[in-house]
């Protein structure tokens, strides 16, 4: 599950510590939000913090506007006080629904774009682990097809089974990836590629390009901030522009902080 919290100023607080994130929009001491976030995010279990926050709320404790939020499996939200929260799925499928629950689990499921905010007022986007202030939040989802999900791929367009390895995940070129921070939010977001997402400040939102073509697999670079190499097996490091470059296994692509292979 990849995640994207934007944030704006104010008087609350957000922490988020691994696959759990704890929003807290009105807590203006850190003492506040602090008797709250610990019990929810120390467990090591995912159940075990929604049932110490559910257990909260049906003893009627007085507690702050709060929401847990969990990318374990699904993404899952419990809510108390938060009235403005809406959840808008994916422009494809055109649906926007209003929650104002209280104390109820929503389990939304694999969706794959989500945005969730608690009022109006532009966010500003960053990147988010740890606890933060903040006074409003949108949180932008999307799950990894990798190994959660079987990508569909378009027979009538170039496809290449090169596979670009990340960490410990691998994924195939098939019909071209977006490799980005965030591609969803930029104009030339293209749909028919399959989104990258890297969770590197130093990686623009939009990129480079992996496209295959009838003469092979070509890298671009976007105009992004921190630039886009590809490094042969040789050791030559080539700077790559709007020319696009060729890929071939072996190789390495580095963008911003990020090193990922070609196999």
């Amino acid at each position: 599950m990849d995640v994207l919290v934007e944030m704006r100023p104010g008087s609350g607080w957000l922490a988020r510590e691994g696959d759990r994130i704890v929003f807290l929009p009105n807590a203006e001491t850190i003492d506040t939000a602090h008797d709250v976030i610990e019990p929810l995010l120390i467990p090591r279990d995912v159940e075990e913090s929604f049932e110490t926050m559910q257990g909260w709320i049906n003893e009627g404790l007085p507690l702050p506007p709060m929401m847990l939020v969990s990318l374990d499996n699904s993404v899952r939200i419990l809510n108390h006080g938060i009235t403005k929260l809406s959840m808008t799925e994916s422009p494809k499928r055109e649906a926007e629904r209003l929650y104002t629950n209280e104390g109820e689990v929503l389990n939304l499921g694999p969706i794959a774009n989500l945005v969730a905010h608690d009022d109006e007022e532009e966010a500003s986007g960053m990147l988010v682990e740890g606890v933060v202030r903040t006074g409003g939040i949108r949180l932008h989802f999307h799950r990894s097809w990798g190994t959660d999900a079987i990508r569909d791929t378009n027979a009538n367009l170039p496809q290449s089974f090169l596979e670009i390895e990340l960490g410990d995940r691998r994924v195939e070129v098939g019909n071209g990836l977006v490799l980005g921070r965030w591609p969803y939010s930029h104009p030339d977001f293209d749909e028919t590629l399959e989104p990258l997402i890297l969770n590197d400040p130093a990686v623009s939102r939009l990129h480079a390009l992996i496209t295959p073509t009838t003469d092979g697999v070509l890298l671009t670079d976007r105009g992004s901030h921190n630039g886009t190499w590809v490094v042969r097996e040789s050791g030559e490091s080539i700077k790559v522009t709007d020319v696009p470059q060729s890929l071939s296994s072996g190789d390495q692509i580095r963008i911003g902080d990020t090193m990922m292979k070609v196999l």
